[in-house]
């Protein structure tokens, strides 16, 4: 998706909420942070890493919370939340957020759901 090269420019990248590990490479790609092929490569070489150009899955994704049902959107907006008023303690990644995005697929992958959020001062 080109999209994202559409929204507003900020002081840093992106910040990304993807549910776990294996979806992180899927989507990254699906959402045009990287090319096809290359989000598992831009994962192995830190790229997505907290203190990475383009950090996913800064609390560790939702299966590092259970994936509690119901639970996991809200999970994703209170780490960008956190994030962006850097508030996030040892999570926290560098710079100002003032762009972030979640990403949650649901039940058997029928339904998804994408949110951009954007601070404004």
């Amino acid at each position: 998706m080109k999209w994202l090269a559409s929204l507003p420019k900020t002081s840093a990248s992106p910040k990304c909420m993807i549910a776990s590990p294996s979806r992180e490479v899927i989507a990254s790609e699906d959402l045009g942070f990287f090319a096809p092929g290359e989000g598992f490569k831009a994962a192995e070489d830190g790229v997505t890493a907290r203190n990475g150009a383009k950090p996913i899955n800064t609390s560790g994704g939702l299966k590092a919370k259970g994936h509690p049902v119901g639970a996991s959107g809200v999970a994703q907006a209170v780490e960008v939340f956190k994030q962006m008023r850097g508030q996030a303690g040892e999570r926290q990644v560098a710079g100002d957020v003032n762009l972030a995005l979640t990403h949650n697929v649901g039940a058997t992958g029928s339904t998804c759901a994408v949110h951009v959020y954007e601070r404004r001062n």
